[in-house]
């Protein structure tokens, strides 16, 4: 995982680089939650480069998403593989308000902005 970053119109962005699982799981949670604090309550975060999620990555994605929806903000999740997919899609994650996955970045900023 990089350190967060900002996207053009100031949205956190967090990406995410091999695998998001029990090993860095928290570390991802407390880097997107921080950057959420200071700059806003919605973040984008980039799984083109994740290669697998288990299960403690997934819990970070609902507790993030959770924590956004009570602060008033969303969360968009932007090119995942196939495979980071295969495992979004059953938990329905994509079906909590204020979650949605992309393909792209200015997809996921427009989704972001529109408030």
């Amino acid at each position: 995982m990089r350190d967060p970053s900002l996207a053009a119109d100031d949205l956190p962005i967090v990406r995410v680089e091999g695998d998001l699982d029990a090993h860095n799981a928290l570390a991802f949670d407390k880097a997107a939650r921080r950057i959420m604090r200071r700059k806003s309550k919605q973040a984008i975060v980039d799984l083109k480069d994740c290669t697998y999620i288990d299960s403690a990555g997934l819990g970070v994605l609902f507790s993030l998403v959770s924590w956004a929806r009570k602060n008033g903000g969303k969360v968009a999740a932007v090119g995942p593989r196939p495979r980071v997919l295969h495992v979004l899609r059953p938990v329905r994650l994509a079906d909590e308000r204020g979650f949605q996955i992309f393909a792209d970045l200015d997809s996921a900023q427009s989704f972001l902005s529109c408030e």
